[in-house]
């Protein structure tokens, strides 16, 4: 037991001034106890006793997820009514319990003004956030960034993670701090973010891509949030990451079409129209090969018809997607269509055009290897050795 005159806390608890504490600590009169969160068979157990039955496995699962192993916030979403499980991550989270809602905003109020707006700029950020990017999107006033910091961590409000980075101790805390902002505050926090994630990470841009782009949108500032759709579906294409580049490039998409544009702006929204609808066919080509051939139908009417090389390059990826589902012979009648696009002579940069022309021929000989055509098959590859040995890469000598 406790010595006597000693008080047990929780970090739960609602006596957790910060400065009581402390005060309570010097003159030996406090234990605390730290308790971590349940975990997830710890919060089903819980969950069945207040419910008087076992959850389902699905809304177990979930109930972990939103409450991250908070008994208050277990009990209380229980009492609000039972999670249901989420197929669409895009869909919005259920509103916080009032019970924990009115917590929350207790822990938030009793910080001073410029760490509650801290707070509301790192919930802007996201669950994790660091101080480069904070210092980046705030006024520049390093010093009282620290103060700030140092309240929100003492307060427990945030935990340090590594060297200058953080994260908010729960995702309910950042949701209620960034629902205190009002609708114009959030679209300028969004808006220096966005900008202070391109400054910070600059080097390595197609990382952040995607929360750049976010930002933005949120912002409301489309033509900025576009082009960095188009970058961060192109980033996740590169890494195999299809259904990531799929939604970056449909919402591109979106926003594009929600125009108007004026007229000064034309040719940027058809070069960007050609381009994302380019990328939503490549990373649908191997899964969806006739969203595919819509997309790439779609690039070339955004694309000049007297381009004939960007116009042969959409042919041939169009070509693809008839391989993909065995038409072959529709196929070969795409490649052909793309190769009188491509013309008999090279154009500059030879090397460009030329490694353009490999690819469809290689992509021809598939096809005509499908179907057998053997006769077909050695004069292809007697057409194709020099070109190869000239300009191919260790891949197409390889192949």
């Amino acid at each position: 037991p406790p010595p006597p005159h000693t008080h047990t806390l929780t970090h739960s608890s609602a006596a957790s001034d910060v400065y009581k504490r402390q005060a309570l600590h010097r003159d030996v009169r406090l234990t605390e106890i730290e308790l971590g969160p349940l975990d997830e068979a710890q919060t089903a157990t819980l969950a069945a006793n207040v419910a008087g039955e076992a959850l389902d496995g699905a809304v177990a699962r979930r109930l972990h997820r939103e409450t991250e192993g908070n008994p208050l916030f277990v009990v209380e979403t229980l009492r609000a009514g039972l999670p249901v499980p989420r197929e669409d991550p895009g869909v919005e989270e259920s509103p916080l319990p009032p019970r924990v809602q009115a917590v929350l905003e207790t822990r938030l109020a009793q910080l001073s003004p410029p760490a509650r707006d801290l707070a509301g700029l790192a919930a802007t950020v996201g669950r994790a956030f660091s101080f480069p990017v904070l210092r980046a999107a705030g006024n520049g006033d390093e010093d009282a960034l620290v103060l700030g910091l140092d309240e929100l961590w003492q307060r427990r409000i945030v935990r340090v993670r590594a060297a200058n980075a953080y994260d908010f101790s729960h995702d309910k805390l950042r949701e209620v701090a960034y629902g205190t902002l009002g609708p114009v505050r959030r679209q300028l926090l969004h808006r220096r973010v966005a900008q202070a994630l391109e400054t910070v990470h600059a080097p390595e841009l197609d990382i952040v891509a995607r929360r750049v782009a976010v930002h933005y949108d949120r912002a409301g500032q489309a033509e900025q949030a576009i082009p960095r759709y188009l970058q961060a579906g192109e980033a996740a294409a590169r890494i195999y990451a299809r259904e990531q580049a799929v939604a970056s490039f449909k919402r591109g998409l979106v926003l594009l079409e929600r125009g108007p544009w004026v007229a000064a702006r034309q040719d940027w929204y058809r070069e960007m129209m050609a381009e994302l609808y380019e990328g939503l066919g490549d990373a649908l080509q191997f899964s969806q090969p006739e969203e595919a051939r819509l997309a790439y139908q779609n690039a070339a009417q955004e694309v000049a018809q007297d381009d004939s090389f960007k116009q042969a390059q959409l042919q041939r990826k169009l070509s693809v997607t008839w391989y993909r589902q065995g038409a072959y012979e529709e196929s070969l009648k795409v490649c052909d269509q793309a190769e009188g696009l491509l013309g008999t002579e090279p154009v500059e940069p030879a090397a460009y055009w030329w490694r353009e022309w490999l690819v469809l021929q290689r992509h021809r000989f598939e096809n005509v290897y499908a179907l057998a055509r053997w006769r077909v098959i050695v004069h292809l590859s007697v057409r194709l050795l020099p070109v190869v040995e000239q300009y191919g890469t260790a891949a197409d000598r390889g192949w």
